[in-house]
This record gives C-alpha cells, structure tokens and sequence, in this order.
C-alpha cells in the first residue's frame, strides 16, 4: 500500500533531521520538502509539518522534539544543552518610549497625542517622564471636560506633579516581580 502524502513527510523530514545534528528551522524543512516533492502543493506540505508538530506536542511522536519554537531536532541528538546559542537581545530604553507612546494613542486609546521626553532630552533635569500624553476631547462634544495629562515613566521614585493618568514601566527581569 502506497503511503499517504503526510506519511512521506513525517518520514522525509526524519530522514532530513538525520542529517542536521544541531537541528532545523521550520523554513528549511518546508524548503527540503519542495525540493523532495515538488508535486505536492505547498500548503499541503505547511499542513503535513503542522500535523507532525502535533503528533509532537501531543505526545504521538517521540524521536522528534521541539527544543525551541520553529526548531525540530531528533531526540537522539539532545544531549542536556540545546546544540544551538539562544540569542540576548540589548534593548536600549530610548527604544520603547516611543513605541510606549504609540500604544498610548493607538491601543489603549489613553491619549490623543502622546510624546516621547525620555533619554535625558532636557540635560540635567531629572524630573522629566519618558513619555508624556494628553487626552482632549473633541471639539464637536457639547461637555468638554478639561484636558487629561498622562505620564509614562521607567523609575519609580521620581515624580511628576499630578497626571490624570500615571503609568509605571518596569522591566520583566526588575527586582519588583
């Protein structure tokens, strides 16, 4: 009996495992199947790898294992340490305020307009937040309450007068949570 285009797959992307000790990206083994099957539909072939992740994830296959997202290697070439270096990434905190002041207006829809002060931008004064909105209601409203401030800032000791709005930054690794 002829195997089904899955079965070919699970066994082609274990013979192709076989050859990739430290493990293959997702990518590489879809770009493997194309050039194994080249009949088959590629979505077919997104389909079938989806297949065999869950057969994975659920337990069903046991000579494969997904040490990290997007990474499949056989189980046979774990040995304790992942065979591959999880990449640090530097974040700068210059780089999030100003993405902070995006979600303030885009997403949370806390601000009508929101700017990013943060990075020492005025010199020596310390008091400065790092982000800073205001909400202003439309001029079309017939009540117009007065205009919101809203306050971003990264440390908590520092304060910034009264802001209708106050939010508090904290990185994940911080000695808070």
């Amino acid at each position: 009996m002829a195997d089904t285009t899955k079965q070919k797959v699970f066994k082609l992307v274990k013979e192709y495992l076989k050859e990739k000790p430290e493990g293959a990206r997702y990518s590489e083994i879809i770009d493997f199947l194309k050039s194994q099957l080249p009949g088959v539909p590629e979505n077919t072939l997104h389909g079938s790898v989806w297949s065999f992740r869950q057969r994975i994830v659920n337990g069903e296959e046991k000579e494969v294992i997904i040490p990290e997202r997007g990474i499949y290697l056989l189980s046979e070439y774990q040995k304790g340490e992942l065979p591959f270096k999880k990449e640090e990434i530097k974040i700068k905190e210059e780089d999030f305020y100003e993405k902070f002041a995006d979600y303030l207006v885009k997403e949370l829809e806390e601000c009508t307009k929101a700017i990013s002060l943060g990075g020492n931008r005025f010199q020596d004064k310390w008091g400065t937040p790092d982000v800073l909105g205001v909400y202003k209601f439309s001029e079309a409203e017939p009540i117009r309450p007065p205009l919101e401030i809203v306050s971003a800032i990264h440390q908590p000791a520092a304060t910034y007068g009264f802001p209708a709005r106050f939010f508090l930054c904290i990185e994940q690794e911080s000695v808070l949570f």
